[in-house]
């Protein structure tokens, strides 16, 4: 009878409302301020210690580990991870006997540190994992800057996520645990960080492509144009297919594609004959690549582990859903350029593409990385024949919010 039965006496339960002003602006950035009130009532009079509203930042990571424990036995491994980032916290009353059948209320305002923010995991100063990341970007140790609102979900138990969350919490005398409703879900964005600029170049290679259609067309009969396609003379080429693509974008922005096809001649150079090559953007794709740290969790073990061996730590790097993007314009038909003192024939475009608004930043914690994958599929047309290629980077999305606005 007694064994779980609680120290607390026991007591109706208040009524505790958290609300935000309407005038608050979502997303919150470095610097704003969540604001409005806390209400309260009781039936019965009760003793108030202090009744505190505070934001928490906290980044979670879990996974499942499937092993074999036998030959028909498989044991689930959990790994969960919690860290946080940040607590800002105000108390709105302290010292309250609450009269019965009162609604009391009381105005409450919090605001976003600007800068950097300690981490406050079981040890502020340090991370807890032991093992070395390939990744260089997980921070060992405070301070960094507070990433923004993010989830990358394949199952409840298995996820990376960064939340931060208002929540009203009220303790009473008389009671051990205190009262707190459902947390509101924040949503936050951080400001501008300087970032280098920079650009890469990506290259697809045809060693070697041989036509007759790169000797121009002409008025020969069909069989004519087919002994020329099979004849050793029809003109040889080597083609590279470069794109060149930022390293780094602002969300919300225009940024700039460059695609360049170059011809480099392997036989006769006099006889090409290519006034003019298509090129056009296929398709864009932005994708999330997601990176995350994650410790066992002794405690949540579905049976007993005899003879089943699982590392301490999982990190994991898996991409989330493509967002697509349009290129402006679509394609371009190219005149032909030759490099001075050279015979290789260039054929250049310049296109742009825009990211959304609402993609979410990059960032870094102690155990969650956020890169975005930027995929472009390029299309040569060359005398009819279309070459294609995939370039691939990893770019770092900033945000277009200067610190210090909100």
């Amino acid at each position: 009878m007694g064994l779980f039965r609680s120290e607390d006496t026991q007591h109706p339960e208040p009524t505790v409302t958290l609300q935000l002003d309407p005038n608050c602006k979502s997303p919150f950035h470095p610097g704003s301020s969540a604001f409005g009130q806390v209400f309260f009532d009781s039936n019965i009079q009760r003793e108030v210690d202090n009744i505190e509203v505070n934001i928490e930042g906290t980044t979670t990571t879990k996974y499942v580990l499937v092993v074999g424990n036998g030959e028909y036995r498989r044991v689930k491994i959990h790994y969960y991870d919690e860290a946080t980032l940040r607590t800002i916290n105000e108390v709105v009353v302290h010292g309250l006997t609450a009269e019965p059948g009162r609604r009391y209320s009381w105005n409450f305002c919090l605001t976003f540190p600007d800068g950097r923010a300690a981490l406050l995991h079981p040890n502020p100063a340090k991370s807890p994992y032991k093992s070395t990341s390939g990744h260089k970007e997980f921070y060992a140790s405070s301070p960094y800057q507070l990433p923004a609102s993010f989830m990358h979900m394949k199952s409840h138990e298995h996820m990376a996520q960064v939340q931060y969350t208002l929540r009203v919490q009220v303790s009473f005398a008389d009671q051990n645990k205190p009262c707190s409703p459902p947390p509101k879900i924040l949503t936050y964005v951080p400001s501008e960080e300087p970032y280098e600029q920079k650009l890469v170049e990506n290259a697809f290679h045809i060693n070697s492509y041989s036509s007759s259609r790169l000797a121009g067309s002409s008025a020969k009969s069909g069989l004519a144009k087919f002994k020329e396609k099979l004849s050793s003379s029809s003109p040889t080429v080597k083609l590279s297919l470069k794109s060149t693509l930022p390293t780094s974008v602002v969300r919300g922005a225009a940024f700039p594609i460059h695609a360049r096809l170059e011809v480099h001649p392997l036989s006769d150079p006099s006889v090409l004959n290519i006034p003019e090559v298509r090129i056009k953007i296929a398709s864009i794709e932005l994708a999330p690549l997601v990176i995350y740290r994650t410790l066992k969790d002794p405690k949540a073990i579905d049976m007993p582990m005899d003879n089943v061996q699982a590392p301490p730590e999982q990190e994991l790097v898996e991409d989330g859903k493509a967002v697509v993007l349009n290129a402006v314009p679509q394609e371009i038909l190219v005149a032909q350029q030759r490099e001075d003192k050279s015979d290789v024939l260039v054929y250049s475009a310049d296109f742009e593409a825009r990211l959304p608004g609402d993609v979410t930043p990059s960032f870094a914690t102690t155990n969650i990385i956020l890169w975005w994958k930027l995929r472009v599929k390029l299309v040569a047309d060359v005398c009819g024949k279309e070459f294609d290629d995939v370039a691939e980077t990893k770019i770092v999305v900033i945000t277009n919010l200067k610190s210090g606005k909100s």
